[in-house]
């Protein structure tokens, strides 16, 4: 008796029709979807000639891992890319100036870096008291001769040496931050390469960069600089990136360095507030992947402005709200008020000088010619 209806219901589900099943399974499709195409939030690390930008296994496990008050609280970032632009020869990694003697250096000096991240990890195995996996991406510098081949040897370099039980590289990134027509076909040809090789090819991109074509020229993934941090931007910028990256389907670079250039701000921990409220406002956290400039500044709020690596912990994993950072987003857009009106008080007192000399030698003129 049991047997015939066990044979009845196994009946019943083959007789099932198939877009029954299609409405059962039709709920987790987005959810599905969203976990084959995001990636884990990416930090910069820089590393290069330049006797500050390396990063220890002492000081890397404050990015791997989130730390309060000597306690382990949590996972950090899981995704780390490796950069670097001056050059042993005081040239530069990106613009094309970096001589064979200089690349041979690098390609040694990140191997060097990456197994500072392998010991980061392992140390925080011990820490947590499990598995440790984290993903690393490799920039590629750009030799002053022989580009392709140099670039190649140096992937090649990289991959062949990358022997770390706790660490997967996924892929390349394009240090040079625009797309000029001369490097057009370059980039195609590395893009290419690295894809051969199963890896994947990113690029972070300057706000005036040729962005549309970033598909077309062979990257996986793009995320574009606002650039809030330099010159006399205002709020506006952030609307204006918002808009290509919508237009262009890009991610984001979210720059939380510990300096800043922008005239209308005192220093760097309002730009912070600033892009904190910016990304949440327009929420840049649902894009995929987003990368953090960067990993060395933020060992620096590690160790001497903790609510800041507070706060970047609390964004990065989603869990960072307004109310947190209203107060200073306020106080910082009052200071780029002050300085904006102080800025065009200035000019306009300026104007009014050069007005009243104008006036001044119109009038001694006409004095001269009655005389």
């Amino acid at each position: 008796m049991r047997h015939s209806k066990l044979k009845n219901l196994l009946q019943i589900v083959k007789n099932l029709d198939k877009s029954f099943l299609f409405i059962l399974i039709y709920p987790v499709i987005p959810i599905l979807l969203l976990l084959l195409v995001f990636q884990a939030p990416i930090v910069l690390v820089y590393t290069d000639a330049r006797p500050d930008m390396y990063m220890t296994r002492d000081q890397l496990i404050s990015l791997v891992l989130y730390i309060r008050d000597g306690v382990v609280v949590d996972r950090f970032f899981d995704t780390f890319l490796f950069l670097g632009l001056v050059t042993p020869s005081n040239m530069s990694y990106e613009d094309g100036t970096a001589t064979k003697e200089d690349i041979r250096w690098f390609s040694e000096r990140m191997i060097q870096q990456i197994s500072e991240l392998q010991a980061a990890a392992e140390e925080a195995e011990l820490l947590l008291d499990e598995k440790v996996e984290l993903n690393v991406i490799v920039a590629v510098p750009m030799p002053s001769e022989d580009r392709a081949e140099e670039i190649k040897s140096y992937i090649n370099y990289i991959i062949s040496n990358f022997n770390f039980k706790n660490l997967k590289l996924i892929g390349f990134y394009w240090t040079r931050e625009s797309a000029p027509e001369e490097d057009v076909q370059l980039i195609k040809e590395i893009c290419s390469y690295v894809h051969e090789r199963g890896l994947k090819m990113y690029w972070i991109p300057y706000f005036f960069a040729d962005v549309g074509r970033w598909r077309d020229l062979g990257f996986d993934h793009a995320m574009l600089q606002p650039n809030f941090i330099t010159g006399t931007m205002s709020l506006e910028r952030f609307r204006e990136a918002d808009e290509k990256i919508r237009r262009y389907n890009l991610s984001v670079e979210i720059e939380l360095p510990t300096y800043t250039d922008n005239e209308y701000l005192e220093d760097w921990r309002q730009s912070f507030i600033i892009y904190l409220n910016a990304s949440m406002f327009y929420g840049w956290w649902r894009l995929s992947p987003v990368s953090y400039y960067y990993g060395n500044a933020f060992y620096e709020m590690y160790e001497e402005d903790r609510r800041y690596y507070d706060l970047l912990y609390r964004f990065v994993k989603g869990h960072l709200k307004w109310e947190e950072i209203r107060e200073e987003y306020m106080e910082a857009v009052h200071q780029m008020r002050i300085s904006l009106i102080s800025r065009l008080a200035s000019r306009l007192a300026v104007v009014i000088i050069l007005l009243i000399v104008c006036i001044e030698i119109r009038r001694m003129r006409r004095s001269e010619d009655h005389l």
